[in-house]
């Protein structure tokens, strides 16, 4: 018997990958080791992250050092799919 074993792709929308362009190199380098290590390819993606709330509801957050990415996961096409990356004083008021 195979058993299939389903795991999550990470992508940037534009408007989270124009908000990536404009971060220093050490902390852009940071992020994508972060993403690399915890998101792509996982089984799992929920367990790194917590739930949002409120009018965000739906929406999971990752912490990366002083860094939020905002996320929406779709499990049916196995996406994990950035919406917003910022400092956490500016990331959810531009959700």
């Amino acid at each position: 018997m195979v058993c299939s074993v389903k795991r999550y792709h990470f992508e940037f929308t534009s408007k989270a990958d124009k908000q990536f362009s404009k971060l220093d190199r050490p902390v852009q380098a940071q992020i994508l080791d972060w993403i690399g290590a915890n998101l792509e390819g996982t089984t799992a993606p929920r367990s790194q992250g917590k739930a949002l709330q409120g009018k965000l509801s739906g929406l999971w957050r990752y912490r990366v050092g002083k860094y939020r990415l905002v996320v929406r996961i779709e499990d049916d096409v196995l996406l994990i799919l950035a919406l917003n990356i910022a400092k956490r004083e500016d990331v959810y008021r531009r959700s």
